[in-house]
């Protein structure tokens, strides 16, 4: 029988045993919920640990990718530093930048400033030279141009062709998926581009890539340029080069083959010698190289301190670099050949009397070395002061008879008799020159000098003797500028002496050139008709080229012109005023084309010449249809001048006014050429005229014409 005990007891044992499950059960329940936090944790750990696993994988490929291209650019920078053949160059630039990016295509394009042309050197194309390199165009709109105009970086991730229609490039190239460029820039200047495209991926390039390429780039114009730095200097020594291997074989023949060195040194042309390297001349030296520098006890000078004084400060210092670089054995001797300084140099001594004088030497320097070790250098000097002289000589002797060929071609070019006579009238006026010359009283007839030599300068340029009236021209533009500002004794009196003695040995050359020519000259003395047809053919030639020089159209009229009636003392005095009067009428009277037009005129000037018999004159008439005289023009230099009272001036007619062009200096052109505007010309014919008794009337009317009628007594004085 179960008592109340038993129960009782039974019931606390099952409260017990619950009470002890429901710990239990919460304690799992905690323990899931510390497990679940912990799972969720240990993922979450294990989560950041892959991703920072990951992460420092990726840093190690940009660190790996960063040292690499360090690495290329470091690599890159040593070899330009050293290289110097173009070609090589820019292989080593390609092939170290297929090293760090994608390239599919790769160019380098220089710029020509002077030309504007762009011409590409290096062109890659899946890895193979293209042909067309070296080319050169025009500089244009295309990707290239659009880097160096800009002067910055080009980036193109994807779709290059919609970019270079927004930025309005022009380009070809359809292939391309992603490029980049970047100028070349040297001293401030850009002088190319370098440009790499990826034929095979877009985002082959971003950002770093830019800055990689910028390096190279900016290594690669400071290495381009030193190449062809050097190249020009190679090719500029390239002469000397064969004399130096010419001279190097003499002194390596003489110094290695000959055991007796006294006797060598003393009986050897060329100066030799050894320095060593503080540039000190060693104490055996040739005997020659005393003579050849003029000075004794040379061992033991320092030969800078002994050049200083006889070259030039930049040659100088170029040499003492030289032969620093000779003495360094790092560089290879082969390279320095071609930038002695002192291949050939021109030195100045100074005499006793303090006067200079040059000589031109030739240095040739050669690496000496004992036990494998450079110690000296051997020099060998040569004076090649005659070789220099006879080389100028025969390039002055050269020019001369360049010239006297120009001339001869245009002597051949002139009628005998026309050319006989413009010798002849020369003659004169080089002799009224030469006497105001001899006489001292240059300095008082700067005006009389000026009319002969235009008058020179005038016939000249009728029978387009040009060489003969540019000189002329130069010789008046000479008395012009010191016209009136000659005192005696002064350096001006020497300087036009010095221009007009010149333009005496211009005369004397042309003399000796017709006397050899003379006897092809089978009728140098031909009819009076055939003189006047030279006279009127010169004329007409003249015109012609100045017509052409001032745009007009010109037709000259001599019908009315009888040679046969001209007294034959007044022949060569007609022909100088006829070639004045043209020319004023081409420069001064006869209008372009388009203002003739503009007047309603013909639009060809025209010139008449005549010629006729009154009683005891013979009268010469010259007429153009042009502007007639400038009366406003001449008037208005009348005040100016300050030589005449306004009041004085307008009692005057027109006439009076016209007659002005006949006083020295009176021009109404502001500038003057070789054709007119000294305001000389009509002075010197009238007292030309006035001198054989005869004298010159103007006739003219506004826009219609302007005569000249010359009168001459029928028969000179000369008769």
């Amino acid at each position: 029988m179960i008592t109340p005990s038993i129960w009782f007891t039974g019931i606390v044992f099952l409260i017990s045993i619950l009470f002890i499950w429901i710990i239990q059960q919460s304690r799992i329940r905690k323990l899931q919920n510390q497990k679940a936090k912990l799972e969720q944790e240990v993922n979450e750990r294990t989560r950041n640990l892959v991703h920072d696993v990951e992460k420092s994988k990726e840093v190690a490929e940009t660190l790996r990718v960063r040292i690499q291209e360090l690495a290329t650019l470091n690599e890159i920078g040593r070899a330009l530093s050293s290289a110097i053949n173009i070609n090589e160059l820019l292989e080593l630039i390609y092939n170290q930048t297929t090293r760090i990016m994608e390239v599919s295509a790769f160019y380098l394009a220089l710029y020509h400033r002077e030309s504007n042309e762009l011409q590409v050197i290096f062109d890659v194309l899946n890895g193979n030279r293209q042909s067309g390199e070296e080319a050169t165009r025009k500089f244009g709109n295309g990707r290239t141009e659009y880097i160096i105009r800009t002067q910055q970086p080009l980036l193109i991730q994807s779709n290059p062709q919609e970019t270079y229609r927004q930025l309005g490039i022009i380009s070809g190239d359809k292939k391309a998926k992603a490029c980049v460029g970047v100028p070349l820039i040297h001293a401030g200047k850009t002088i190319g581009a370098l440009v790499v495209q990826s034929y095979s991926f877009d985002h082959a390039y971003n950002e770093g890539h830019i800055s990689l390429l910028s390096t190279i780039a900016n290594q690669a114009a400071i290495a381009i340029e030193n190449a062809r730095l050097f190249q020009r200097i190679q090719e500029e020594l390239q002469e000397r080069k064969k004399i130096e291997e010419r001279l190097y074989q003499r002194n390596a023949d003489l110094i290695t083959a000959k055991k007796d060195t006294d006797n060598i040194l003393n009986n050897v042309k060329d100066g030799l010698f050894l320095i060593d390297q503080n540039f000190k001349i060693a104490s055996q030296y040739s005997a020659a190289l005393e003579k050849i520098l003029e000075q004794t006890l040379l061992a033991g000078k320092d030969i800078i301190e002994y050049l200083q004084d006889k070259i030039d400060v930049k040659s100088l210092q170029a040499f003492k670099e030289y032969l620093k670089l000779l003495f360094n054995n790092e560089i290879e001797e082969i390279t320095l050949e071609d930038l002695n300084p002192l291949s050939r140099v021109q030195l100045q001594f100074r005499d006793q009397d303090v006067k200079l004088r040059t000589k031109y030497l030739t240095f040739d320097f050669r690496r000496i070395y004992n036990n494998s070790v450079l110690s000296e250098i051997i020099v060998s000097v040569n004076d090649i002061s005659q070789q220099v002289e006879l080389a100028k000589n025969l390039e002055i002797t050269r020019e001369q008879n360049k010239r006297q060929m120009e001339w001869l071609f245009a002597i051949l070019n002139v009628d005998g008799q026309m050319l006989d006579e413009f010798m002849r009238s020369s003659e004169e006026e080089l002799s009224v020159i030469q006497t105001f010359c001899k006489s001292d009283r240059v300095s008082q007839s700067v005006d009389d000098i000026y009319r002969s030599v235009h008058c020179i300068k005038g016939n000249a340029s009728m029978l387009e003797l040009n060489f003969i009236a540019t000189e002329a021209h130069a010789v008046e533009e000479l008395l012009i500028s010191i016209r009136g500002k000659l005192k005696p004794d002064s350096e001006n009196v020497i300087k036009v002496k010095t221009d007009l003695g010149k333009f005496f040995e211009i005369f004397s050359e042309i003399r000796g050139l017709i006397e050899r020519l003379h006897q092809f000259h089978t009728r140098f003395r031909p009819t009076r008709k055939h003189e006047t047809e030279a006279l009127f053919n010169s004329i007409a030639n003249l015109i012609k080229n100045l017509s052409t020089q001032y745009n007009k159209e010109v037709i000259l009229n001599a019908e009315r012109y009888d040679a046969s009636i001209v007294p034959h003392p007044y022949r060569l005095l007609i022909r100088d005023i006829l070639v004045q009067l043209t020319r004023n009428s081409l420069y001064h009277g006869i209008e372009s084309v388009d203002q003739r037009l503009a007047k309603n005129k013909n639009r060809q000037g025209h010139i008449f010449i005549s010629d006729s018999r009154e009683e005891d004159w013979f009268v010469l008439c010259y007429k153009d249809d042009g502007t007639g005289i400038p009366i406003a023009r001449l008037r208005e230099l009348a005040l100016n001048s300050g030589q005449w009272s306004l009041a004085e001036i307008k009692e005057w007619s027109d006439h009076r006014i016209a007659e002005l062009i006949f006083l020295p200096g009176m021009t109404t052109t502001e500038k003057a050429d070789i054709t007119a505007g000294r305001g000389m010309g009509m002075n010197i014919i009238k007292k030309k005229i006035e001198k054989v008794g005869g004298s010159i009337e103007i006739d003219f009317q506004a826009d219609q014409f302007s005569q000249f009628t010359i009168r001459f007594p029928s028969r000179p004085e000369s008769e």
